[in-house]
């Protein structure tokens, strides 16, 4: 008999989802490009993660972790090795504990800037990819205000 021999379902224990919060800036970087990031820190922690699609102007955004408490100890864990490197993007995330901070009214401003309806296509692009590349390249937020999804030639308000 060996009683520190775990079972064959030791770990999985009972699921339960806990509610989280990131820095609303960091969400492009825990997502990824084309959500390969949040694809890989699901499949390494076991834990599924759900982000809001937005923070309501808010400097976190909510998201819900799903899994054992195990799996979602492990998935807060890489969630915050990806802020940490955001935070620090001239150090290769070496040492240290969690840095503090992040998030903060550090100069945020809000630009709006007209862009003819037909060519609202062109920055969303296909499946919205081409308007989350330009936010991850410029560490910005954008939103196209649209009054509904038809097609028109009336110019839109791009918000960043």
């Amino acid at each position: 008999m060996q009683p520190n021999k775990p079972g064959p379902h030791a770990g999985l224990g009972l699921v339960t989802t806990e509610n989280y919060h990131v820095p609303d800036k960091m969400v492009g970087l825990i997502i990824g490009k084309g959500g390969e990031q949040i694809t890989r820190l699901q499949a390494e922690s076991g834990c599924k993660v759900q982000i809001a699609p937005d923070s309501g102007g808010m400097p976190e955004r909510p998201c819900s972790l799903t899994g054992s408490p195990h799996a979602i100890s492990i998935c807060k864990q890489l969630i915050q090795q990806i802020i940490d490197r955001g935070n620090t993007p001239h150090m290769d995330g070496m040492g240290g504990g969690p840095m503090g901070g992040g998030g903060g009214p550090e100069g945020n401003s809000v630009v709006e800037m007209s862009i003819p309806g037909t060519k609202v296509g062109l920055i969303i692009g296909k499946g919205g990819e081409q308007i989350r590349q330009l936010q991850e390249r410029a560490n910005v937020k954008m939103v196209m205000i649209q009054d509904s999804n038809a097609p028109s030639a009336s110019d839109k308000p791009l918000r960043i």
